[in-house]
């Protein structure tokens, strides 16, 4: 037998490894048991996410009943304020020692720049929008507003108007609007309904120049009366203001090279029948943006850059890229305007007669009474004159006779949609 000492016997401790082991053992889990860490992982948690934000808004959409269909909504508050360009047009005449001087003297002023600063609004129109669905919110004032229209108050809307304005280096420009809005149609006066009898336009030309004048036109003639006016006058937009609120529908003179030029100049800024093309481009826009609210433009002299295809063309092509049409002051057998006007699908229209040619009261009375005879044989007269004192009182006293007579006055916009409509119907 084996010798005992009689002291109990130790029991052996596990070694440190064993020990770390068998907690390992303790804490794993039970084959049976469910892990819900290895379930929830990174990806399936995303998908349960998804899943409830769409359950969500399907629920909200059906108990709250959204016309949107439960699609994102933004709201947006728009800044009408546009910031001025960094650049600014100066005109090529600005610093130049020529014939400026001639036209500063006989108070034709050319502005002392530009300034395409407007201002802000305090309240401004919201705008909620969802893919292709769009809510204007109007401020509590506008909303109210009971909207008054030309047939109530025999004004045209305020110039200018957000949707055709481009805003350059030059100032603001006309452009065809987003949704095909032309200037040539939302500057225009409203056309009285066709009632069979003869129609009459006439176009008064040179307004802005003489206040006193400019404001005698705009007070005395009617409404339907339309006017240019020309680049070189001083608080033009007030004046277009004016003309507007009167309901006369505007045109825009632009200096063009007559034959005798520079004897007889139009002014600074003419455009050159030789001429390059990038000069006269820059010096027509500059003119452009004299004023804001005008249906077209019309030529102030130009026999020689009118015939000159390659020198107007381009002038052409920017109208109709900006929907303006093209009005011409005179007579001229050499211009190159119709034909290119009918090729390019330009609205345009040209002087049947001048009423104040030769400037004298009996060549006004004949021209009147030409003019009462060209409408009744063809249906429609177009006649231009100038603002002259002479001019502008025989309009007043003639005007008021063709209601008697059975003429009806028309706005000279409805003369160019008449060309229009027969140059389509004709197939040019």
């Amino acid at each position: 037998m084996a010798e005992t000492t009689g002291e109990p016997e130790l029991e052996a401790k596990p070694a440190p490894a064993d020990a770390l082991t068998q907690k390992m053992k303790k804490a794993a889990p039970k084959a049976n048991a469910v892990s819900v860490r290895k379930f929830l992982t990174p990806f399936k948690v995303a998908c349960l996410a998804m899943s409830l934000l769409i359950s969500f808004n399907i629920i909200w959409a059906y108990i709250f009943g959204n016309a949107l269909g439960g699609q994102p909504i933004a709201t947006l508050d728009i800044n009408w304020t546009r910031p001025e360009p960094t650049e600014k047009f100066v005109p090529d005449f600005a610093n130049s020692s020529g014939n400026d001087k001639q036209f500063v003297q006989n108070n034709y002023q050319a502005g002392n720049g530009v300034d395409l600063a407007t201002k802000s609004q305090q309240e401004m129109p919201r705008i909620t929008a969802s893919d292709s669905s769009k809510i204007i919110h109007l401020p509590t004032e506008m909303a109210e507003a009971k909207p008054e229209g030309f047939e109530s108050t025999g004004k045209l809307p305020r110039a200018p108007i957000e949707d055709v304005v481009q805003f350059s280096k030059y100032g603001k420009l006309p452009k065809i609007g987003v949704l095909g809005e032309r200037p040539s149609e939302v500057y225009a006066r409203p056309a009285p309904a066709f009632d069979g009898r003869p129609r009459i336009a006439i176009m008064i030309t040179g307004l802005g120049i003489h206040q006193e004048a400019t404001k005698n036109a705009i007070d005395g003639l009617p409404g339907e009366i339309s006017f240019a006016f020309s680049p070189y006058g001083n608080g033009l937009q007030d004046w277009i203001h004016r003309a507007r609120d009167m309901g006369h529908e505007v045109v825009l003179q632009t200096p063009m090279e007559p034959f005798d030029y520079p004897d007889n100049d139009p002014g600074p800024s003419t455009l050159l029948a030789e001429g390059e093309v990038p000069v006269n481009m820059s010096r027509f826009r500059w003119i452009m943006s004299r004023i804001t609210g005008y249906i077209g433009i019309t030529n102030f002299m130009g026999a020689k850059f009118t015939s000159k295809e390659k020198a107007v063309a381009p002038i052409l092509r920017e109208l109709e890229r900006r929907g303006l049409y093209y009005i011409e002051n005179g007579v001229s057998h050499r211009s190159k305007v119709a034909k290119l006007s009918k090729q390019m699908g330009l609205g345009y229209s040209k002087a049947d007669i001048i009423i104040d040619e030769k400037k004298t009261v009996e060549d006004i009375e004949n021209s009147l009474e030409r003019i009462e005879r060209i409408a009744t044989t063809t249906g429609m007269a177009f006649a231009v004159g100038s603002n002259y004192p002479a001019t502008i009182e025989h309009l007043k006293i003639w005007v008021n006779t063709l209601e008697a007579k059975g003429y009806q006055l028309i706005p000279v916009s409805a003369k160019v949609k008449k060309q229009l409509r027969t140059n389509v119907a004709s197939g040019q």
